[in-house]
């Protein structure tokens, strides 16, 4: 039995586009795009856990994060839950703190080649707004917490 890890990412989205890290050097999936975020720990919200990820990571604080979007994914090796939070910053410039990238991306330039497949999944699914269909696939669709968010998201997606 695979165990499921709890996994909490950032969409930081404003005028500038959306924010992407890489993975860090050394870790799994290393070098690939993804947004930004890390683990759950015990007895911690998603809130704390991104507020507390952003700020190790890449020296950002977090004014607000509210939880929009939860979504399994299994990888060979690992199973997670994500749970995508939308985040507002007081500093929105990034300052790596472990040999990462940090850029951000307006809706054309997203590296989808190069993503985390998790996060790619993610987009893709606001992207293509699969929540307004029967796509027969049951429980394997994420959940939307906050449909507006949601729908916002998809209309930026949508200007690729």
């Amino acid at each position: 039995m695979t165990l499921l890890v709890e996994v909490c990412a950032a969409v930081i989205l404003d005028q500038s586009g959306l924010l992407l890290a890489t993975r860090a050097p050394g870790k799994d999936l290393s070098g690939q795009w993804e947004l930004p975020g890390g683990k759950l720990h015990s007895q911690e919200t998603p809130a704390e856990c991104i507020s507390r990820e952003l700020h190790e990571e890449l020296r950002l604080t977090v004014e607000q994060a509210s939880l929009f979007l939860s979504m399994v994914h299994h990888y060979p090796h690992k199973s997670i839950r994500l749970h995508f939070l939308h985040c507002r910053l007081s500093r929105q410039d990034p300052m790596p703190q472990e040999g990462q990238k940090t850029a951000r991306f307006n809706s054309t330039e997203l590296p989808w080649q190069h993503m985390a497949e998790a996060d790619r999944l993610a987009l893709e699914f606001l992207r293509s707004a699969k929540w307004r269909i029967n796509t027969g696939q049951g429980t394997e669709l994420p959940e939307i917490v906050d449909l507006p968010l949601a729908e916002r998201i998809h209309h930026w997606l949508k200007l690729s």
